[in-house]
Formats: C-alpha cells, sequence, structure tokens
C-alpha cells in the first residue's frame, strides 16, 4: 500500500525557457543557488536537473546533486537561444520524468518553468492534458514563474498555464513583476509540495492510480525474470528454496532481490505503486509487475481483503523478513560514482 508522505524528498527538473535579452542572468543564476541551497537545507535528498536552451534543448540524463555542476551550466553571456512553448517544455519534463519514475520511488517530481515576457503562446496544451492527468500520482507537480509580467496582465495564455498546472497534481503560477523581485519568491518556491487537502493525512490516506491508467504504468514495468538453476539460492522472504510448482524469479534489473512467484506477490501487497500488481523491487526499486489474476489469486479479490486473516498473516510475514535498501544511500552512491552528463535534444522532436 503506498501513501502519499510529506516528509518524501523531491526530484526537481527547473526549465529556463526565456530569452536572456530579457533578463539578467546573473541574478537568475543567484536565484537557482538560492533555491538549490534552501532546498537541499531542508532536505538533503533533494536532486535536481536543469532544461537549457541554446540551440537545441539540453540537460542531464539523470538528476543530480552536485549543485555547484547545474550552476556552472548557467552562463551570462548566453548565445543561440530558441525558446519553445511551455507545453513542449513539459511534455520533454515529463518524458524524462517517466524514465526515472522506472527505477525511483517514494518521491515528489517538480517541474518549474520560467518564462519571460515574450513567452511563446500556449497553442498545442491537448499534447501534455493526457499524460499530465496520469503522471498525476506519481505525484507531478508545476510551477510556471513569469518574469517580468505583473499579476493581472492581460495576456490570452493565463487561462491555459493555470490549466495546464491544474492538470497535474498541484502547482502555481507566479508573477515577479521586476526581476530584482525574483529573489523573494524563492523560500516560498522550495517549499516541499503536496496537496493539503489531500495528502496531509499520509498515514490513512493511500495512493490509488485511476483503473484506466494501469495500462500505461504496466507497460512502464518489467517481469521478474525465472532463475533456471537455483541451486540452493533461498527466497528473500521465506527463507526456502525453490518447490514444487513454485519456482524463484528474481529482479532482472538488479538481480539481487529473489522470491518466490507467491511471495512477490504477497510483497507486491505492501509495495505497489497505486495499482495492485505493479511494485518496487526492494533493493533497486525498479518498477516490477506480476500478471493481474495471479496476484488476485494470492491475496484475494481486494473486495475482500480484510476477509482473508489468513493471507494478511503471511503478507504481514514477508513484509518483515524482506530486507529493503536505502533508496536515498544507493542513489547519492551512485551520483558519487557517475560523472554528469549533458544530452542534447533535437529542437525538432520537441512536439
Amino acid at each position: 500500500m503506498v501513501r502519499p508522505n510529506t516528509e518524501r524528498s523531491e526530484d526537481t527538473i527547473v526549465a529556463l525557457d526565456f530569452d536572456p535579452k530579457n533578463v539578467n542572468m546573473r541574478v537568475v543564476k543567484g536565484a537557482l543557488e538560492k533555491l538549490f541551497e534552501t532546498k537541499h537545507a531542508k532536505d538533503n535528498t533533494d536532486r535536481f536537473n536543469l532544461v537549457l536552451f541554446r540551440g537545441n534543448p539540453a540537460y542531464l540524463e539523470d538528476f543530480t546533486f552536485k549543485k555547484d555542476y547545474l550552476l556552472s551550466l548557467v552562463k551570462e553571456d548566453v548565445e543561440d537561444i530558441n525558446t519553445v512553448p511551455v507545453e513542449s517544455v513539459i511534455f520533454m519534463a515529463l518524458t524524462f520524468l517517466i524514465e526515472v519514475y522506472k527505477k525511483v520511488g517514494n518521491k515528489f517530481f517538480r517541474i518549474i518553468i520560467f518564462t519571460d515576457q515574450d513567452m511563446k503562446p500556449v497553442t498545442k496544451e491537448f499534447i501534455v492534458q493526457n499524460l499530465l492527468d496520469i503522471t498525476k500520482e506519481m505525484p507531478v507537480y508545476v510551477d510556471i514563474i513569469r518574469l517580468n509580467v505583473k499579476d493581472g496582465t492581460k495576456d490570452d495564455s493565463d487561462a491555459k498555464l493555470r490549466q495546464l498546472i491544474s492538470w497535474s497534481k498541484g502547482g502555481e503560477l507566479i508573477y515577479v513583476p521586476k526581476l530584482k523581485k525574483l529573489d523573494e519568491i524563492i523560500p516560498e518556491l522550495a517549499e516541499k509540495k503536496w496537496n493539503d487537502q489531500e495528502d496531509i493525512f499520509e498515514e490513512i490516506k493511500e495512493i490509488k492510480i485511476p483503473e484506466a491508467y494501469a495500462d500505461f504504468y504496466e507497460n512502464l514495468s518489467m517481469d521478474p525474470a525465472v532463475i533456471e538453476n537455483p541451486g540452493e539460492t533461498k527466497c528473500m522472504a521465506c527463507f526456502q528454496q525453490t518447490q514444487d510448482n513454485n519456482m524463484l524469479f528474481k529482479c532482472p534489473s538488479c538481480d539481487n532481490a529473489i522470491m518466490h512467484e507467491v511471495c512477490w506477490a504477497h510483497w507486491s501487497k505492501t509495495s505497489n505503486i497505486g495499482v495492485r500488481h505493479i511494485f518496487r523491487c526492494p533493493i533497486c526499486f525498479t518498477m516490477l509487475k506480476l500478471p493481474r489474476p495471479f496476484v488476485d489469486e494470492v491475496l484475494g479479490p481486494i473486495e475482500e481483503e480484510e476477509a482473508a486473516p489468513e493471507v494478511a498473516q503471511v503478507t504481514q510475514e514477508v513484509a518483515q523478513n524482506v530486507q529493503v535498501a536505502d533508496q536515498n544511500e544507493l542513489l547519492k552512491e551512485k551520483d558519487q560514482k557517475a560523472e554528469p552528463k549533458l544530452i542534447e535534444q533535437l529542437l525538432d522532436s520537441i512536439i
């Protein structure tokens, strides 16, 4: 059972989608430094990424803890700027976040977009409507900051920007009338995002992904792989070896999480992503799946879960026996070993 957690760390992707001729890049860089530092002071497990538009959009292939490296990418004398419509920025960010989500769980995801007074009109908001709705429960929040624009300015895109935000889990449309006031919004922008009405009671509310979107998440997941010659290998949940008609299966991503298929089904009860048969590996956190009918057979119908105490007992024992890795430590270790890699996406490939 996956629950919203107001203490979860955030992975934040920041997009600078404006013409530097309109904006003092030194001020923006200072504001970003304050944003990164403020968020890390609150939670040092937060990670960041940065989207820059220098001819073609460029960003890191993964989130990083290395704030100084990201800031070094923000140049004060930028050339060859090609800004793109906000909806295209969101589309690009979401496709990136979906890839991250496959192997990272228990996170909030943020998209923060800085635009300016010459922002391109929003004309194709439909390209992200369904994607924002589907990824809402990951959950993804969107903030859009309009630099050098006064609140209340008559702008045909204003309503569309608010609509884009509303399709996500939540967020704000923030106006900064003068760039020197940018620093003033950073403390609020650095606060963790959650919906006060829906998420604050995290101890009693579980995340539930709508059935209509289950196929989307199923397509992102991997099937546990059967171990053909397990030898004396034991299940990490019940500590037994291979049994008749109950082979051992491993996570195909890390090869380290090994359970009987039935044990995997019981593990899914406490580690699913909001879809019953889709769950996280306890070692590498990759999204895995089992056939829905099989999980239903092992755990019983959802509406009868409370009526099967013997099933609940096995599930509880599995949850207690399985040793779960520390995801934050794994991510920090990975980030320390890896050199940041900047990737460039062709401008024409963005919708």
